[in-house]
């Protein structure tokens, strides 16, 4: 079983972020050529806490042979440079996400670039965006920018600790995001892709033409749910919250959540078409301010579902990207 594993070779090192989420579980597998999953953000609490957690489970800084970093937010890339230089450990890290990782903040910048120009297009305050913009473009301290020693393709094999384990990209929260799979403990290191209690957003990646060229985040993510579930998986460890154990209990619960949702924003549209804020808004009518940019990537994710499923459409009126009923 593959719990054995934990706390004797698979190690959770719990490091704190600035953000709602939380903190960020790093994961350590130890043995002979140690692996760190993760790094968590780079801030001097998760300096202290990140090392304490390598030296609780016995393993020297320098002990370290590689760094995974499983996607490019800043919870997970943010130390890894330091921590490479301290240790002299490799840097890894998933094809998809490579430019996010390797020049963080300034991918971060083009990013809030992007929402200031596409999120009016939904019917988003610019008051309120513009607030939420600038916090978001002052946590770019969080993240040191860094250089990949290897990139991380679907299918490869990563070793360490006495462990052997195969890349598995599941798009979704990130076009690149991936998971590592021991297949011979039927152990996954799930990153942001299963969690426990939530289902990752689909953050909203930019693009050229909202209607053809575009990432659609929540579809990717049921396609790789679908793939995971294909897997011989008896425990995830997630990056966020408990381990999983109830696999096939959670990948119903999570499309179950996808398909209530759904039909609620399908219900919304009675009355006709609906700006995609107006369609938030009224989805998640108490939500505080700082959580209206993520709520909307959802109402994104999920009308994505009901055009897919012919069951919606968009439509633009008056300079503004509407949701309604096919």
């Amino acid at each position: 079983m593959p719990d054995r594993l934990i706390g004797t070779t698979v190690c959770p090192i719990s490091v704190p972020t600035p953000f709602p989420v939380g903190p960020i579980t790093c994961y350590l597998v130890r043995g002979d050529r140690p692996l760190l999953v993760d790094a968590g953000p780079n801030t001097p609490e998760a300096w202290e806490a990140l090392t304490a957690g390598l030296a609780g489970w016995d393993t020297p800084l320098t002990a370290l042979s590689a760094i995974v970093i499983t996607h490019g937010h800043p919870d997970h890339l943010g130390q890894a440079a330091r921590l490479a230089a301290a240790s002299g450990a490799r840097l890894w890290g998933p094809e998809g996400d490579r430019a996010f990782i390797e020049d963080y903040p300034a991918e971060l910048l083009r990013w809030v670039a992007f929402m200031r120009g596409f999120m009016p297009r939904t019917g988003f305050p610019g008051d309120a965006l513009e607030r939420l913009c600038r916090m978001i473009e002052e946590r770019g301290d969080v993240a040191e920018p860094l250089r990949l020693d290897r990139i991380l393709r679907d299918g490869d094999r990563v070793a360490g600790g006495g462990l052997e384990f195969t890349v598995v990209h599941t798009p979704g929260h990130t076009p690149g995001l991936v998971c590592l799979h021991a297949a011979a403990h039927g152990l996954l290191l799930s990153s942001d892709h299963i969690l426990p209690t939530i289902t990752p957003n689909p953050i909203l990646q930019p693009f050229e033409d909202f209607w053809r060229d575009r990432f659609r985040g929540l579809v990717a993510f049921l396609a790789s749910l679908d793939r995971v579930e294909r897997l011989r998986v008896s425990l995830a460890l997630p990056s966020h919250g408990e381990p999983v154990r109830d696999l096939p209990g959670r990948f119903l619960a999570m499309r179950a959540h996808s398909a209530d949702r759904s039909q609620k924003i399908h219900a919304l549209l009675d009355g006709g078409q609906l700006p995609l804020f107006q369609v938030t808004m009224r989805l998640f009518p108490d939500l505080p301010e700082p959580q209206h940019l993520l709520a909307v990537f959802d109402t994104i994710g999920h009308a994505d579902l009901l055009v897919e499923d012919g069951r919606a459409a968009y439509v633009e009126r008056d300079g503004l990207i509407c949701l309604a009923r096919a």
